[in-house]
């Protein structure tokens, strides 16, 4: 059903693709924003927990889908399972590394600095897949990088530690990405199921950082969690 769903969409029309890339790049900012208002506005420092839930979250809507039969899914196979342990441990390390990078940017300059990741995409795709870019396709990436340069020196509140997390994160994004595209080719895996065996092999890593690092007991103690306004934006994150 998912891969006619797919099929469909890439036989659209212009204006219905056009919707859909509206729609993805409003969400996309809405859950920078929403994330922002969490991690500083709230002063919320506990950024695994953040992972944890949505993970979990995420965990939980896929297997609904599956059990409701609104999309299907192989079962869980434990020879993939460990062979997608290195793309889950880049995906937490990416994770909490945007979200650092994220609590000491302003909102414009991340998502500026964000879009150099297709630079670093486009490199390892040209070196590990042998996928050679086009000279527009470089022009335009070299494009937007000058103008990330640009806006980043008119940034008055220009933070090293926070420009460096965001540089990790592109690369650890674009190395991600590519891994991606290698179980799509070697393992036969739909999107939804590299969400799904991520998310089971984050997890159980996640919580045990939680447990052990004593994120997961401030964050039940704290009297943050009885205020409405936060808990609206972050079950909004």
């Amino acid at each position: 059903q998912i891969d006619r769903t797919m099929a469909a969409t890439a036989k659209s029309s212009p204006a219905l693709k056009a919707i859909s890339a509206t729609c993805y790049g409003l969400s996309s900012i809405m859950l920078v924003m929403v994330n922002k208002r969490v991690l500083y506005s709230y002063k919320f420092g506990s950024h695994v927990v953040l992972l944890l839930l949505h993970l979990t979250f995420s965990l939980t809507l896929v297997e609904l889908c599956n059990r409701l039969s609104i999309m299907k899914l192989r079962k869980f196979d434990y020879k993939i399972a460990i062979r997608m342990c290195p793309l889950s441990l880049t995906f937490v390390i990416n994770i909490l590394v945007s979200f650092y990078g994220l609590s000491r940017t302003s909102v414009p300059m991340f998502t500026t600095l964000r879009r150099m990741t297709t630079f670093f995409v486009m490199l390892l795709q040209w070196k590990c897949l042998g996928m050679k870019p086009t000279r527009r396709v470089v022009e335009c990436i070299l494009l937007m990088m000058l103008g990330a340069t640009i806006a980043g020196i008119g940034d008055f509140s220009f933070d090293p530690l926070g420009y460096l997390c965001v540089f990790i994160n592109n690369t650890l994004t674009a190395t991600y990405l590519v891994t991606i595209k290698y179980y799509f080719g070697s393992l036969k895996l739909k999107a939804v199921e590299v969400l799904r065996y991520n998310c089971l092999m984050s997890i159980p890593l996640i919580l045990l950082i939680c447990i052990g690092s004593g994120e997961l007991n401030r964050v039940v103690a704290s009297p943050i969690l009885s205020e409405k306004g936060f808990m609206t934006i972050f079950i909004c994150s």
